[in-house]
């Protein structure tokens, strides 16, 4: 009877493991929390488009913009997705994870400790930036004011939150100036003088940098970025802060760790693409892959930023 049901279990051992290797099967499908066109949309399709390659052939990565509440709804929808490796989604974690301790997780709709991590796209610094005409021109310059105003798109937003954190890390006054629908608004209204200092990042900001209209006081990266090698991280003036844009790639908690291993080696191999690589170079991004290890603790490392900060993050709430 042992040899009987010995021989009885090897078909089924056998048809398990056929099952797990034949993930993906059908087309992925990689939520994107914010509208065409801006830097999530972006780098999720160029990622997409290059992850085909190394998946079965026929099997498509479909990018679906799901937006509303400040990237939280599609963000819930992705925590809420089958957990079988078929629904993926950059998370602007910067986003999700003050909310989250504000309300707490149930009224949240996620947990962000609990999503399931594939790879990480990018850490992109904040940097603090004036207008080059401004006579501020270092950080000793912002310290020795009583009061200094502000740009954010209004409260809530993530440069509201980055605003707070890079004051209270660098000892600033702060106060705001709000109204503005987003980068491409903040730009103009920086070169007219309508807030003295602003911090920004992704690529949006570089050319005015580089043509002379804005000035890059100081980045938050662990590492200075290529695009200003000569601008000092808050580290190199002795400030043991790190402020960068996180975007990580997850699936939903209770991804079979299987599936989740398939998905980040594609991942990783289409952040390897040269073709990928000229993008992000003719783009001016800064990329830096990492797999999941190195994305769950990035996640993990902001969560204690924020969490440093939200009391500062509720008074200035309480303030509006």
């Amino acid at each position: 009877m042992k040899k009987l049901a010995l021989l009885l279990s090897i078909p089924l051992c056998v048809a398990a493991s056929a099952a797990q290797a034949a993930f993906p099967e059908k087309d992925i499908n990689w939520i994107v929390p914010y509208s065409p066109g801006g830097g999530f949309d972006a780098w999720s399709r160029q990622i997409g488009l290059h992850m085909q390659k190394h998946l079965p052939k026929g099997v498509n990565v479909v990018v679906r913009n799901i937006t509303g509440a400040g990237g939280r709804t599609g963000s819930i929808q992705l925590y809420r997705a089958k957990p079988d490796g078929y629904t993926v989604g950059l998370l602007d974690v910067a986003g999700l994870v003050p909310y989250q301790k504000a309300v707490g997780a149930d009224k949240a709709g996620y947990d962000i400790e609990k999503y399931v991590w594939i790879g990480r796209v990018a850490n992109e610094p904040w940097v603090l930036l004036t207008p080059s005409k401004s006579p501020l021109k270092t950080l000793a310059d912002l310290k020795a004011r009583k009061d200094l105003s502000w740009g954010i798109e209004g409260p809530g937003s993530t440069k509201w939150l980055f605003a707070i954190i890079e004051a209270r890390e660098l000892g600033l006054p702060m106060r705001f100036v709000s109204g503005y629908g987003g980068t491409g608004e903040m730009i103009p209204a920086s070169l007219r003088g309508d807030y003295e200092v602003w911090t920004n990042a992704g690529p949006a900001h570089i050319p005015y940098v580089k043509n002379g209209e804005l000035r890059a006081i100081l980045q938050f990266g662990a590492t200075r970025m290529s695009a200003f090698p000569d601008v000092p991280t808050a580290k190199d003036l002795g400030h043991d802060v790190i402020a960068e844009i996180l975007r990580l790639l997850a699936a939903p908690p209770g991804t079979p760790a299987d599936v989740a291993k398939t998905l980040e080696a594609a991942f990783l191999k289409a952040m390897n693409e040269p073709d990928f690589k000229a993008w992000v170079v003719k783009s001016q991004q800064e990329a830096n892959p990492g797999g999941q290890k190195e994305a769950a603790a990035a996640a993990a490392n902001f969560s204690r930023l924020v969490e440093r900060h939200m009391k500062d993050i509720a008074e200035v709430l309480r303030k509006q």
